[in-house]
């Protein structure tokens, strides 16, 4: 008898998953339109609670990223990895370099999201 090969049994989902975007009741399309300002911050805070675990009720534009909540590099790894899978958009490391406060991250993926609209 020969040797079994493994099939790669997450692969395919995995991919479809990409394709549609992690999850996300409140977005109907394949991937996500442009949003308001105050559903991406929604968003962001579900994110973060996922991330580090902590509800908050609200997030300030002023906040910085690292010292006002307390994030360090894994996780806003996993912030921006949760966040590119579920809206469908990349976001690029020279891109996040200049991201210090939670404005800035919002305008980027306000920028990205609506980068994604099909020219009218």
């Amino acid at each position: 008898m020969g040797a079994l090969t493994p099939r790669p049994i997450f692969r395919p989902v995995m991919a479809r998953r990409r394709r549609r975007g992690w999850f996300a009741p409140f977005l109907s399309g394949r991937k996500a339109k442009a949003m308001d300002r105050t559903t991406l911050r929604q968003v962001l805070l579900e994110q973060l609670a996922q991330v580090t675990g902590e509800n908050r009720t609200g997030l300030e534009e002023g906040l910085s990223l690292r010292d006002g909540l307390g994030l360090d590099s894994v996780d806003l790894v996993f912030l921006v990895v949760n966040i590119q899978g579920m809206l469908g958009i990349e976001l690029k490391s020279d891109e996040l370099e200049k991201t210090e406060k939670v404005g800035d991250l919002l305008d980027l993926i306000q920028f990205k999201l609506a980068a994604l609209r099909p020219a009218a």
